[in-house]
C-alpha cells in the first residue's frame, strides 16, 4: 500500500530546491521588488520626535529620601503619564494648534514612557508632517504641565529638551520592509517546489517505483539508437 504521507530526505529536499531555484529566485525578487514599490510610493511617511520632562519635589533636593516617598514618587510618574493621554489635554492640544484630528487618532499617534526608579516622563508623537509633530509635542508637554498645575498646584514639572524638528521619516522602514518582502517571496518558493513535488505522482526513475509501488526492480530496459532502416 502506498503511503500518503512519504518521507523525503535532506538530501531529496536540497536536489528539489536546486531544481526549482530559478522558480525560488523568482518570487524572491518579485516579493523584493514589490515591498520596495509599496513602501516607497504607497505607505505614507512618519515621523516622530519626543520631549522629556522631569517632575520634581520639594524634598528632591533632599538625599534623605525614605523608600515611601520613592513609592508615591513613582505613582506620582504613572498618574501623570495617564494625565497626558486624557482627553481634557487632548482637546487642548487640538484646539490650540487648530488640528483636524480625533481624540482617537491622537491616542494613536502619542507615546508616552517613563523608565523604572526615575522621574522622567518622554513624550513622542508621531505625524506625517515634520514641522508639526515637533509643535504637538511640545504642546502637549506645555498643555499638561499647565492642566497639572491647575489640578494639584504642583510647580516642579519642567521640560528638559524641547522636541526638534525631525529629519529623516521614523517610517516606513523600507530596508526592514523589503527584507521581509525578500523571506516572504523565498518561503512561497519553496514552498511552492515542495507541493509541486508532492502532488507529482509520475515515475521518471527506478527509485521511484522502489518508494511509491514498494516493488523490486528486476531489471531495466536499456534505450539505445538503433540504426536506421532504408
Amino acid at each position: 500500500m502506498i503511503e500518503e504521507n512519504e518521507e523525503i530526505d535532506l538530501l531529496e529536499i536540497v536536489k528539489l530546491l536546486w531544481e526549482g531555484k530559478l522558480i525560488i529566485v523568482l518570487f524572491t525578487l518579485f516579493a523584493t521588488v514589490a515591498a520596495l514599490v509599496v513602501s516607497t510610493t504607497l505607505l505614507e511617511e512618519k515621523y516622530e520626535t519626543t520631549t522629556s520632562l522631569f517632575v520634581g519635589t520639594d524634598e528632591s533636593i533632599n538625599d534623605n529620601l525614605s523608600m515611601s516617598d520613592l513609592q508615591v514618587s513613582s505613582q506620582l510618574i504613572e498618574d501623570y503619564k495617564e494625565v497626558i493621554k486624557t482627553r481634557a489635554v487632548a482637546e487642548e492640544v487640538m484646539d490650540t494648534l487648530d488640528l483636524d484630528i480625533s481624540y482617537s487618532e491622537y491616542l494613536n499617534n502619542i507615546q508616552v514612557t517613563s523608565k523604572q526608579n526615575s522621574r522622567f516622563i518622554y513624550i513622542t508623537y508621531e505625524d506625517s508632517s515634520p514641522v508639526k509633530t515637533a509643535l504637538i509635542t511640545n504642546q502637549i508637554a506645555e498643555t499638561f504641565i499647565e492642566k497639572v498645575d491647575g489640578i494639584v498646584g504642583d510647580h516642579n514639572i519642567k521640560v528638559i529638551d524641547v522636541a526638534p524638528v525631525p529629519n529623516k521619516p521614523s517610517s516606513p522602514n523600507i530596508v526592514l520592509n523589503v527584507c521581509i518582502g525578500a523571506i516572504i517571496g523565498l518561503i512561497i518558493g519553496v514552498l511552492i517546489i515542495l507541493l509541486r513535488n508532492a502532488l507529482d505522482n509520475t515515475i521518471k526513475k527506478e527509485e521511484d517505483i522502489e518508494k511509491k509501488l514498494e516493488l523490486t526492480v528486476l531489471g531495466v530496459i536499456p534505450t539505445f539508437d538503433g540504426e536506421k532502416r532504408g
